[in-house]
């Protein structure tokens, strides 16, 4: 989070009881932590460190008077989880200074990270906001003809940015390699039975995450390359 926006990946209050029971449960049946983040909907890092708590203590409740005092409030929270949500963009260290100033407490980043990360708020790395800092100075853009890539608004809008496009045959659109990467993603899922939509998101976010990465998006194009040119001559 620190210099990078508050994104939400999933917003969960405290646990109750019954979450954390069904956790206990599920972990003493060998499942996965992964898993049991699918399965009760609470973020893989909450449910690990709320079974090491588990072991340590032999509890699902917290020790009465364990752990430091506090910072925040319940008011403070919510302010705190508001204007968040209100600024996704703005940075950790920006939004301890803003709570320090609503709530006259000496807020730090850290605090900041740990409250939104336990309420299932947390914070990922922009990309580069322009291709020139991505190192993309000279490219060719590749689509295949789907309509809503050939619509008029999208080719004025590559003529007006001098986007150069890669001549695409109509009826070839197999060669297009982001159609290797569906393919890998739906195979991923194929091996997980998933029964709702919010386990579908968090593990399309999860072979995202951890098998998608640039060796294999490489390995994905170049596959391509030959024949899709030889296609196209």
């Amino acid at each position: 989070m620190t210099g990078s926006p508050c994104l939400r990946i999933q917003k969960k209050k405290h646990m109750d009881d019954f979450t954390k029971g069904k956790i206990i449960a599920l972990y003493e049946t060998k499942m996965t932590l992964r898993a049991i983040s699918l399965k009760v909907g609470v973020h893989e890092a909450t449910v690990s460190n709320f079974i090491q708590r588990y072991k340590k203590n032999g509890t699902i409740h917290r020790k009465p008077g364990s752990g430091r005092p506090k910072i925040l409030d319940k008011n403070d929270l919510k302010e705190l989880i508001k204007y968040s949500e209100e600024n996704p963009t703005k940075t950790s260290k920006e939004i301890s200074s803003e709570m320090t100033k609503l709530t006259n407490k000496a807020i730090s980043s850290r605090t900041v990270i740990r409250n939104l990360n336990e309420n299932g708020i947390f914070g990922l790395n922009s990309l580069p906001r322009s291709v020139a800092k991505m190192g993309l100075n000279d490219f060719v853009f590749q689509q295949d003809n789907a309509p809503c890539h050939t619509a008029k608004l999208i080719m004025n809008y590559f003529d007006k940015e001098n986007i150069k496009t890669l001549d695409w045959p109509s009826q070839l659109p197999d060669l297009n390699p982001i159609e290797h990467l569906w393919a890998h993603i739906k195979a991923e899922l194929s091996k997980i039975d998933l029964k709702n939509a919010e386990e579908l998101k968090q593990e399309l976010l999860h072979i995202w995450g951890n098998t998608v990465n640039p060796r294999k998006l490489a390995i994905f194009v170049i596959s391509e390359t030959s024949f899709s040119f030889s296609a196209l001559q």
